[in-house]
């Protein structure tokens, strides 16, 4: 619980090589897609977060609104929050967009998303945002 409480640091995530992913649905894209996934923390309510841990075989740790609180990042969180290692860079042969400089979050997510969606890969520079920031 500890470990997952420091990924809210950049630091920490680098050094861990592990990120946190907020919420039911990226939760269950995850399981869908078969991404590992390290623990899922969810609120003892939560049988839709019971059923995909036990679907992606992992650990479930139930825990009150207090503690998925400090987990979490956003004020009022309603879980799950799933610790997942940060994916290694992977090679991709044809075309790529560079993201150099971005600050918001929200703009290198956009071109992400857009990125992929017409099968461009994407490298992001060092000086840009952390893109798993959670």
């Amino acid at each position: 619980m500890v470990e997952a409480v420091r990924l809210r640091r950049a630091r920490a995530r680098k050094d861990a090589g592990r990120t946190l992913v907020e919420g039911p649905h990226l939760l269950a894209d995850l399981v869908r897609f078969g991404v590992p996934i390290d623990r899922i923390f969810a609120l003892p309510d939560d049988a839709a977060s019971a059923t995909l841990a036990a679907d992606a075989r992992t650990e479930l740790v139930v825990v009150d609104e207090s503690v998925l609180r400090k987990v979490a990042d956003t004020d009022n969180p309603r879980g799950p929050v799933t610790v997942i290692p940060i994916p290694t860079s992977a090679r991709h042969h044809g075309s790529v967009v560079v993201l150099w400089d971005i600050a918001d979050p929200g703009n290198a997510g956009t071109v992400i998303r857009t990125a992929a969606a017409f099968g461009f890969g994407v490298v992001m520079a060092s000086n840009s945002v952390d893109v798993w920031s959670p």
